[in-house]
């Protein structure tokens, strides 16, 4: 009787050893489980490209990647989506910063990720 009337009174004054996590910042997609670790991916992003419009595109295309890594079909169809949204509504802007002698390369390679 007098120890657990010892362990009440230790457990109201001190803080529990055990914590227990946020259920939301262990949820499967926090922001903080979402790492890329894709070397490719990594040296993509390391180019020195200052183009807002190309990244946000990249950005949407890396996702399909790890989207479907993780069998997260619905929202990889939809960055496809965003991204195909995104490339015909920004085409014009980037083909302006493309040079000339390879303005034609780059005219088919949009039309290819468009079809």
């Amino acid at each position: 009787k007098l120890l657990s009337k010892s362990i009440i009174t230790i457990s109201l004054f001190t803080q529990p050893i055990i914590t227990i996590a946020d259920n939301r910042l262990n949820a499967p997609t926090a922001a903080g489980t979402r790492v890329n670790s894709d070397a490719e991916s990594l040296l993509r992003y390391g180019l020195p490209i200052n183009n807002k419009e190309i990244r946000e595109i990249q950005t949407n295309i890396e996702n399909i990647k790890s989207d479907l890594k993780g069998r997260r079909v619905p929202y990889a169809q939809s960055d496809v989506s965003v991204a195909k949204r995104l490339l015909k509504e920004y085409k014009q802007k980037l083909l302006k910063v493309i040079p000339d002698n390879h303005k034609e390369k780059a005219i088919t390679v949009i039309n290819k990720l468009e079809d």
